[in-house]
């Protein structure tokens, strides 16, 4: 579940200076999905714009590398353009796009190992023969190897792998029952983790258990993901396991895990003890259900300040953040933000002039176990892509934890006077 709480604050640059930021911050959970031979991933090559940004008659990726079943999509960034495959059969038969404005997109998966060339029929061509060895990439009816493309014209290439079969299961690990001994309970938590980022690096898809003896893969007692769901490289994985008709002693648990690749792990078991209730001893429960993850801010505000003909740095601290892991599992967490540059009607100061901090010194225990570490002890710029900046790692950060974050706001020597607002956004992520 994701919850949005907008706050706003300006910067008014007049000779006076009104700096506050507008913060957009969006709380929940969001879940790391691990990329295999499974899920295949896309490609995004912007069309109209070159490798530094800039418009252009180029694409701004000319060559990129995918695994066999990835995709490709281009999408219009500016100017009129096609992307044309010189082999038709390379792309679907809708090969030929055209982009003219915004929201134009086109997308090709690529199913076999290859190398792909294709253009744009409107600044670049062909040559004589057609193919990818003969292409006249400038236009002046001089034919130019592809050794070395010009890549100045809008010409691209896609170096396409092999596949990497995964083969191998996951590993589990930490396989634990409570309580241990039962003491007379009718059933004990079973938890493990299950992981295959070393043995092949799919996403988990399912769990089981065994009691006293492993039967063959995929025979046993369905477990869950911790989180609710199959979807990492990683998980920790639940179950209540019935142990009243067990006899009193010592019993084993088995469990192993699956991969999205269809392979099954080994089991790991876990010992415990069936025990009555203590002569004498009455029956006290609890139950104890786990919670959610979220972060809760606060505005940011930069001041008031006067514009000097020089670069200025302002520097503050927000009200405390609070980070908390209600849920239970010890799978970890993380923190990220991102910002949109700061606007007015006057101009902009881009997104790289908002820089933060957080020393270690900053993150406070309100009540928990291990405290989450900072990933950025010295200054960082912001951009409008997530950047990572608290992590609580496997086992820790369990609990509630505040954070204060030095904030440093750059206004260059030039900026313009007028009331600036930029939206910050601020997610707590599952695993570390």
């Amino acid at each position: 579940m994701n919850v949005t709480n907008i706050w706003s604050n300006w910067l008014s640059l007049s000779g006076k200076v009104a700096l506050i930021s507008v913060l957009a911050v969006t709380l929940g959970l969001a879940l790391w999905a691990q990329h295999d031979t499974a899920n295949a991933a896309t490609t995004i090559v912007l069309v109209g714009q070159d490798s530094g940004g800039s418009n252009a008659d180029e694409f701004n990726l000319n060559t990129v590398g995918i695994t066999a079943g990835d995709t490709v999509q281009w999408d219009w960034f500016d100017g009129q353009h096609n992307v044309t495959p010189f082999d038709p059969a390379d792309f679907t038969a809708t090969a030929i796009t055209h982009f003219t404005g915004g929201g134009d997109t086109y997308s090709a998966t690529l199913a076999s190992a290859d190398t792909v060339w294709y253009y744009c029929t409107l600044h670049a061509s062909p040559g004589s023969a057609g193919i990818p060895g003969d292409i006249d990439t400038n236009g002046d009816g001089v034919v130019d190897g592809l050794d070395s493309p010009d890549f100045s014209q809008m010409i691209g290439r896609i170096d396409v792998a092999a596949a990497v079969l995964d083969l191998t299961g996951p590993i589990t690990s930490s396989v634990g029952a409570s309580p241990d001994p039962t003491d007379g309970a009718a059933s004990v938590t079973l938890t493990a983790t299950v992981d295959d980022s070393a043995t092949g690096g799919s996403a988990i898809a399912a769990a089981e258990y065994f009691v006293d003896a492993p039967g063959a893969a995929g025979t046993g007692t369905a477990m869950g993901a911790a989180d609710a769901t199959f979807n990492s490289v990683s998980e920790a994985v639940i179950a209540s396991v019935d142990v009243s008709a067990l006899g009193l002693g010592s019993h084993n648990l088995h469990v192993r895990g699956q991969d999205s690749a269809g392979n099954w792990g080994g089991t790991q078991l876990a010992a415990f003890n069936v025990s009555a209730v203590p002569a004498g001893a009455e029956t006290m429960s609890l139950q104890v259900d786990g919670g959610s993850l979220s972060i809760a801010t606060n505005p940011v505000a930069f001041g008031i300040l006067s514009l000097t003909g020089l670069e200025q740095i302002i520097d503050t601290q927000p009200t405390p953040w609070t980070a908390a892991d209600a849920r239970g599992t010890g799978a970890g967490w993380s923190v990220t933000i991102s910002s949109t540059d700061f606007t007015s009607a006057g101009g902009t100061i881009t997104v790289d002039n908002s820089k933060i901090r957080l020393e270690d010194v900053n993150v406070t225990t309100v009540s928990g176990n291990t405290p989450p570490t900072s990933s950025v002890t010295s200054y960082q710029p912001l951009s409008t892509s997530p950047l990572a900046i608290l992590s609580a790692a496997s086992g820790a950060g369990k609990g509630t934890y505040d954070l204060i974050p030095d904030m440093r706001q750059i206004v260059p020597a030039d900026a313009s006077p007028g009331t600036y607002e930029a939206f910050l956004t601020i997610s707590i992520n599952s695993g570390p």
